[in-house]
């Protein structure tokens, strides 16, 4: 289970589920609505969109706006959300998510052992742009 192991989640996509947690023009909450609120509290994520921020325009209900699109995160993760204006053609808006990974996930323990998973290490420096350095290697050995 990903909350035991310290894991980071990102999930993201067209929930088709309304909410008065995250907005728009619906005065009620579906049922898949219910469950999507339910699953973000059970599994203690947070919900990245701006509330309110419509996602999507329907010119068939009127220009009626909802947000169905959703990101949807937990973990050590920081997540920001930038929804564009529409494009001619798309009922949809674009969304923009930029990700980082916060905080140093190798166990800290580990490393005053000199226990280091080596392998670990190396994705951590490459998710945050850095780079191995056998040096730094050899010194924690």
């Amino acid at each position: 289970m990903w909350l035991e192991s310290r894991g980071e989640v990102l999930v993201m996509g067209d929930f088709n589920a309304w909410s008065k947690r995250w907005g728009g023009e619906e005065e009620v909450n579906t049922d898949e609505g219910n469950m999507v609120e339910r699953w973000i509290d059970e599994w203690v994520l947070e919900l990245g969109n701006e509330v309110g921020r419509i996602t999507r325009v329907s010119d068939k209900e009127g220009g009626r706006g909802r947000v169905l699109d959703l990101v949807v995160y937990g973990g050590d993760l920081s997540v920001e959300v930038k929804v564009e204006e529409g494009l001619v053609g798309m009922d949809h808006r674009p969304m923009e998510v930029e990700m980082g990974v916060i905080g140093n996930s190798i166990d800290k323990d580990m490393m005053m052992r000199k226990e280091v998973d080596w392998v670990k290490m190396e994705a951590e420096l490459k998710i945050r742009g850095g780079k191995k350095c056998d040096e730094e290697k050899e010194e924690v050995e």
